[in-house]
């Protein structure tokens, strides 16, 4: 799926003619007050930097005065821009010319260079509090997860050709899900699905399809999908010819599913 390019909204600051009674200054500046939450390019962070002002500025609309409130940062949220480094790898082998991202949009995405190694900036906020990294490169897929926190990162991705369906091993605190691909033949039979896309979907919410973890189905429809968080997990898979689809929401200590392609 082709990334969506995503703008901002462009803001322009009004004339002004002449001085204005209070009532019209407070009338413009209630009005400005919302157009600032409503300009997507302020962005989450923008927002609660300007929430002490606006709050003011919102109070004085309605002929009160509000103390000043306090701005706390969802719990374990990124708040602030931050970039992350590390290496993409197959095994001990870095992989150059690999796309390294972290959701659609622009300026979302970087590139290896020939040791493999990149430095990728991420936004100052986050719909969810695990943030993900994904790596791609044709020929290659990343049936791991990668989470990033405050330390290089290694992510690790596998050449088509030595993917298997078996169970990969997932480190202390993530899980993995593993299962078989299958669709249903016009006799009512479920037949298995060689070469499937199935992907860990990480948005709770289904609004972003972005895939933080991608694998393919092997000859007996069988997959493996590692390093997923311990919670409900949302699963996408769809055939080759990507005729038939399915999307799973996975429990937590569920690790293994049949995924039905329809």
């Amino acid at each position: 799926m082709e990334p969506l390019l995503r703008t901002g909204a462009s803001m322009r600051p009004l004339g002004r003619s002449g001085p204005r009674p209070p009532a019209v200054r407070r009338s413009m500046a209630c009005l400005m007050a919302g157009a600032l939450f409503m300009l997507p390019s302020w962005g989450v962070a923008m927002k609660e930097i300007g929430g002490i002002l606006l709050a003011v500025i919102v109070a004085g609309c309605r002929g009160t005065t509000a103390p000043t409130p306090a701005v706390s940062p969802p719990t374990g949220a990124v708040t602030v821009p931050i970039t992350i480094s590390g290496v993409v790898a197959e095994g001990l082998r870095p992989i150059a010319g690999a796309v390294v991202d972290n959701g659609y949009g622009a300026e979302t995405g970087t590139i290896t260079d020939a040791n493999g190694a990149f430095q990728l900036p991420v936004p100052g906020h986050s719909v969810d509090p695990m943030r993900w990294v994904r790596a791609s490169k044709a020929g290659y897929a990343q049936p791991c997860a990668a989470p990033f926190g405050n330390v290089p990162m290694n992510v690790q991705i596998v050449s088509l050709f030595a993917l298997t369906g078996d169970p990969l091993p997932s480190p202390d605190g993530l899980r993995t899900v593993s299962g078989v691909v299958v669709q249903m033949t016009n006799g009512g039979v479920q037949q298995p699905v060689a070469n499937a896309w199935v992907d860990f979907e990480p948005d709770p919410a289904a609004v972003d399809d972005w895939p933080a973890a991608v694998t393919f189905s092997d000859a007996m429809g069988r997959f493996s999908l590692c390093a997923l968080p311990m919670d409900a997990v949302r699963i996408g898979a769809t055939n080759d010819s990507r005729t038939a689809y399915a999307v799973v929401t996975v429990s937590p200590g569920q690790n293994n599913i049949s995924v039905i392609l329809r």
